[in-house]
Order: C-alpha cells, then sequence, then structure tokens
C-alpha cells in the first residue's frame, strides 16, 4: 500500500514559516526605530509612523492615558510626557 502526500501537505508550512519570519522581522525593525526617552515610563503602544512621527498612548495626571503624537524632526534632546502629551526641546 503506497500512501501519497499531496504537494500543498509540504508547501503550506513552508509559506506559514516564512509569513512569520517576515511579521516577526517587520515588528523587530519599528521597534528599532523608537526614539530614547523619559517618555517611555510612562507612555505605551509607542510606534514610529510615516513621516517620521511618534504616536503613543501617554498617561495623564489621573492615571488614564490619551493619545499624542510628536514629530520628531522639530526635537532635539529627551522626549518626555507631559500630562499626556509628548513633549521635547525645540
Amino acid at each position: 500500500m503506497k500512501i501519497e502526500i499531496s504537494n500543498h501537505l509540504i508547501i503550506v508550512p513552508i509559506i506559514m514559516f516564512f509569513l512569520l519570519m517576515f511579521a516577526f522581522n517587520t515588528q523587530v525593525n519599528a521597534q528599532a526605530n523608537i526614539p530614547p526617552g523619559s517618555y517611555k515610563k510612562s507612555c505605551k503602544d509607542i510606534q514610529v509612523v510615516v513621516g517620521n512621527v511618534l504616536w503613543a498612548m501617554c498617561e495623564k495626571g489621573d492615571g488614564k492615558f490619551q493619545k499624542s503624537v510628536l514629530k520628531l524632526a522639530d526635537c532635539e534632546g529627551d522626549i518626555s510626557n507631559n500630562n499626556g502629551e509628548l513633549a521635547c526641546k525645540k
């Protein structure tokens, strides 16, 4: 009795492997572009988006989080969280 193995039983796992590797590599590269700063202590979901803009959910004084954006081209020195707003020296 001969058992035949379908080609897609071999091809599908190979494709899935490469898709997972691509997704992991993309995530690592995106995090590599995140600039340093004290804002990281009180902001989450940090991303650098198109146009070199820093995007994050930053904690306000009342403990709630709000969306904040900052154009990185305008910044010098430390990036901080000022009551839920990303801020830097310009």
